[in-house]
C-alpha cells in the first residue's frame, strides 16, 4: 500500500506539472499583446542571402515588424513566413516539425522540402519572446541596440584568446579572389594569408582587414550616431560576432571561424 501511495503521489505530481505547463502555454498564446524575434535560415541560399532576422509585435489582431538586419519597418505582406509563424504559435497546425521550450512555446520550426513551396529545407528559430502591455510600440533603433548588446556580450563571454577567420571586403584588391585568412591572438592580428594563392601577406598590410572587435566598434558607432538605418548587420547565432556588414561604402563578410584557444574563466 505504501508503494502504491508513492506512485500515486508521483503520478499526481507529473500530472499537475503537465497541467501547469499546458496552462502556461495557453496563457502565453492567449495574450493579445506580445513580441518575438526570430531568425530564418535557408542553407541552400547561403549565410547572407538565406538569412533574415525579424522582430514581430502582435497587438490584438494587428501585426507590425522590424527587419533587424537593416532596421527597416516591414509591411505586413513582407514579414517572412508570417502565416506559418502565426499558425504554429496559435497551435492551428501540426504539419511542420516543431520543437518547444519549457513553456511549450515554439523555439524551432523546420520546413522540410515537402512542406514548403520552395522545395528547400528552411529553419525558423524563435530567439526570444515576451508578453507586453497595450502601450508597447516597436522601436527599431532600441531593438537593434539591445540586439547588438546581446551579441556583443555573447562574444565577450567566450573570452577567445586566439582564433582564425576568413575575411572578404569589397575594398580588397581583386587579386584576393577568396579573401584573406586572418589570425588573431590577444585581439591583435598575428598573420595574414592570401587564401587563393596560399601565400602569407606582410603584416604591414594588416590595416586592409578589420578584426571582430573593430567590426563591433564600427557597428556601435553607427548605432549611437543614429546611422544604423544605413548599416545592414548579421550576427553569428552561435558566437555572436558580426559576420556580415554592409553600408553605402563597404561590404564585409566573415566566415569559417576557428577557435584556437579560449581564455581562462
Amino acid at each position: 500500500m505504501g508503494i502504491n501511495y508513492y506512485f500515486m503521489v508521483i503520478g499526481l505530481f507529473v500530472l499537475t506539472s503537465a497541467n501547469t505547463l499546458h496552462a502556461k502555454a495557453i496563457s502565453i498564446q492567449n495574450k493579445k499583446y506580445y513580441t518575438f524575434t526570430y531568425i530564418v535560415s535557408n542553407p541552400s541560399l547561403g549565410p547572407v542571402t538565406g538569412t533574415s532576422v525579424t522582430t514581430v509585435h502582435i497587438h490584438k489582431n494587428k501585426i507590425s515588424a522590424i527587419n533587424m538586419v537593416t532596421g527597416e519597418r516591414l509591411k505586413e505582406k513582407n514579414i517572412p513566413y508570417k502565416q506559418i509563424l502565426l499558425e504554429t504559435i496559435m497551435k492551428k497546425t501540426g504539419k511542420y516539425q516543431i520543437e518547444y521550450d519549457s513553456h511549450h512555446f515554439p523555439k524551432k520550426i523546420t520546413l522540410n522540402s515537402s512542406s514548403n513551396i520552395l522545395g528547400q529545407t528552411i529553419i525558423i528559430k524563435i530567439l526570444s519572446y515576451k508578453i507586453v502591455n497595450d502601450s508597447y510600440v516597436l522601436d527599431g533603433q532600441k531593438l537593434r541596440k539591445d540586439y547588438f548588446k546581446i551579441n556583443y556580450q555573447k562574444w565577450l563571454s567566450l573570452e577567445n584568446e586566439e582564433y582564425i577567420f576568413n575575411y572578404q571586403d569589397s575594398k580588397l584588391k581583386k587579386s584576393y579572389i577568396d579573401g584573406i585568412e586572418v589570425s588573431i591572438k590577444d585581439n591583435k592580428v598575428i598573420s595574414l594569408k592570401d587564401i587563393y594563392h596560399s601565400q602569407f601577406i606582410d603584416l604591414s598590410n594588416k590595416n586592409k582587414v578589420r578584426t571582430i572587435n573593430q567590426l563591433f566598434n564600427l557597428t556601435k558607432r553607427r548605432l549611437y550616431d543614429n546611422k544604423m538605418n544605413k548599416l545592414s548587420v548579421l550576427y553569428d547565432i552561435q558566437y555572436g560576432y558580426p559576420y556580415y556588414i554592409k553600408n553605402e561604402k563597404i561590404e564585409i563578410f566573415l566566415h569559417s571561424l576557428k577557435i584556437i584557444k579560449k581564455g581562462k574563466k
